[in-house]
């Protein structure tokens, strides 16, 4: 159902209508809705359903109209809040602007009815968090904290899931979520530091209101940017990438493509990004992102090649098998190992507690040691050479990304290779 879901969001039509087919002959139509929920891509897959004239019949047919107007309801609702939030902001005097799912709302699907949210990404500079924070408190927001702020700064900085983004979540009464982000990557690249993002970033209307978010260019690099982040799990991704498809199209029309892809290259992401337009135009190949895949392997380097080949394999991969443990990931991450031996060192009951914190936030509770451990050991088994090298390049991106677009050593020559598991 996974790989099925993901070919009938992103391929042609004709693709698209072989596997509706096949879906309405096995009478998953009830699955695949509930799957596009939890993918949070219900506006795609409706819309794609209508271009086919697929008959979903009851009570697929019912469950899809249900939930999506729920989700478009409670998406319109997030960006809402997120427009007041960059007003009151604007109005105190600090520079911010939106990114992810409210920009791209804003930039490429003009309302929420295209595009979902589950919370509202705002950057803002590193020395206005404060200042930040005593505004949104005014609005009803208040910081998601286990303990001081001092504590949740050191956890940030030494937490591997974070990849060297530093941010703070902050909710409201109707549990709307704003995350704060003042920093992006261990070392940014130039190109990536939060202060020129925010200073590029373009006055765009949302909801009729008028409000500040990150420009095209800078709307791209970081759809690429989030995706590595969460090491390329499609259910994590896909509306990124759908975002990327998105941006490479209003790039192009404005004859500014090749300016923000020699900048994806410059920052570290040029092999990720090779890999997600790569998909796209395989599975489509009348995307807005072929030109771009093109664009990027023309510029390759064969060690950026290779490593598009394999993170495409990668997201490919875990498509059709489900998510790659992040404790696996860990393991073979230096840095991540490092701020794990930190987090032992500096005090790992209060780097746990607010671990346990974060865990029940994400998945309603926290996740016992024992079955965490379980879950690495059984990755850890199943990790064939050909998974491995996936890995590994993984972690390379990762770490030259992070490290501002440094060199990704280590990685061989060799052109891009068709999937394998």
């Amino acid at each position: 159902m996974r790989e099925a879901l993901l070919r009938l969001l992103l391929s042609d039509l004709a693709q698209a209508e072989t596997v509706a087919d096949e879906l309405s002959r096995r009478r998953q139509w009830s699955q695949a809705v509930v799957l596009g929920a939890a993918w949070g891509v219900l506006p795609r897959l409706r819309q794609r359903l209508s271009a086919l004239r697929v008959d979903l019949g009851d009570p697929a047919r019912s469950d899809l109209r249900k939930l999506t107007a729920a989700a478009v309801a409670r998406s319109t609702l997030r960006a809402r809040k997120g427009v007041k939030v960059l007003e009151h902001l604007e109005r105190r005097g600090i520079p911010a602007a939106a990114f992810k799912g409210l920009a791209a709302i804003a930039s490429l699907y003009h309302g929420p009815q295209g595009r979902l949210i589950g919370d509202v990404d705002i950057l803002i500079r590193e020395e206005d968090l404060e200042a930040a924070i005593s505004g949104l408190a005014e609005l009803g927001f208040r910081p998601d904290l286990e303990g001081s702020l001092a504590n949740w700064l050191a956890f940030v900085r030494r937490a591997p899931g974070f990849a060297g983004n530093e941010a703070l979540a902050l909710s409201d009464a109707e549990k709307c979520e704003v995350d704060l982000h003042w920093r992006l990557g261990t070392h940014p690249s130039p190109e990536l530091e939060t202060p020129r993002v925010i200073a590029r970033a373009q006055t765009v209307e949302v909801l009729g209101t008028p409000v500040r978010v990150v420009s095209p260019g800078d709307g791209l690099l970081l759809s690429a940017h989030h995706a590595i982040r969460e090491n390329l799990v499609p259910e994590a991704v896909i509306r990124n990438l759908l975002d990327i498809e998105g941006w490479c199209g209003l790039l192009a029309g404005r004859g500014e493509l090749e300016a923000a892809l020699e900048r994806a290259r410059a920052c570290g992401l040029g092999a990720p990004l090779l890999a997600l337009t790569s998909v796209l135009a395989r599975f489509d190949s009348s995307s807005a992102a072929r030109p771009a895949a093109a664009l990027l392997q023309e510029a390759a380097t064969r060690e950026d090649s290779r490593a598009a080949g394999r993170l495409a394999d990668l997201f490919l991969f875990q498509a059709r098998q489900g998510p790659v443990s992040k404790d696996v990931v860990y393991l073979f991450h230096p840095r991540a190992l490092r701020q794990i031996a930190a987090s032992l060192v500096m005090g790992w009951q209060r780097h746990r507690r607010l671990m346990k914190a974060m865990e029940t936030k994400l998945r309603g509770k926290p996740l016992p040691l024992s079955e965490r451990l379980g879950g690495l050991v059984r990755s850890l088994l199943h990790l064939t050479p050909a998974r491995l090298r996936m890995l590994r390049t993984l972690v390379r991106v990762k770490e030259g990304y992070q490290s501002g677009g440094a060199p990704q050593a280590g990685v061989s020559p060799q052109s891009p290779r068709q999937p394998s598991a």
